[in-house]
């Protein structure tokens, strides 16, 4: 077995399992299709960052999920995109944090890593309006 087929069976235990990994549900939702599928993923929110020049705590928000391609591939799925223009609707997508609140996103970048078979989506908080 290659080292890409070993990576990629290892990304079911490793993006997927969240009974003794790190992965969360996911609900992740297609603006065209208006289709939404139930994923497992890994997911981040976080409320402050450090400015890497000055070494100090600025306010901002970095909220991101990482979602197995082969997984949105197998469900019909494409890859989520950002959709710049503000008259389109977003892909969206939903996770609760480790208390159980709910928390709506909208993609704003998607990241494909082709080699290791993840997307990261770069996410910003978005309003239900659905």
């Amino acid at each position: 077995m290659s080292l890409r087929a070993l990576a990629e069976s290892d990304l079911e235990f490793l993006v997927e399992d969240d009974s003794n990994g790190w992965a969360m549900p996911i609900e992740l939702k297609d603006p065209a299709e208006k289709t939404s599928v139930d994923l497992r993923g890994l997911s981040n929110d976080i409320y402050e960052a450090i400015d890497p020049d000055l070494g100090i705590v600025v306010s901002g928000r970095t909220a991101t999920v990482t979602i197995r391609i082969s997984t949105l591939v197998a469900q019909g799925f494409t890859l989520p995109v950002g959709i710049v223009k503000t008259d389109s609707r977003p892909w969206t997508v939903e996770f609760k944090d480790l208390a159980g609140n709910d928390y709506l996103f909208k993609v704003v970048e998607a990241r494909p890593d082709r080699g290791v078979g993840v997307v990261t989506c770069i996410l910003e908080a978005a309003v239900d309006d659905s």
